[in-house]
């Protein structure tokens, strides 16, 4: 059984001003249209601290800051389809 991808998007109460529910979205929608729902578990997670970045986007232990609508399809690309954890 392979192992799944741990992928997580900061949720923390200034997130809504970085428009976290729309990439939340296109994160879901990214992973049903690429077929990635079995091999990744997606979550919400707590507010990291670090909200003058932007939102955060942890796969695997790797965090990736300033992710929003316009770079996340790419970011998420690169780290799944390429098997290259960012």
């Amino acid at each position: 059984m392979e192992k799944k991808i741990h992928l997580s998007l900061c949720q923390g109460t200034s997130c809504p001003f970085n428009n976290s529910k729309t990439v939340f979205e296109k994160i879901k929608d990214y992973l049903r249209g690429n077929n990635l729902e079995n091999r990744v578990e997606f979550s919400n997670a707590q507010c990291c601290g670090k909200c003058n970045n932007g939102l955060k986007m942890e796969i695997d232990g790797n965090q990736l800051h300033a992710v929003n609508s316009d770079n996340v399809s790419t970011l998420l690309d690169l780290c799944l389809q390429t098997n290259y954890y960012c």
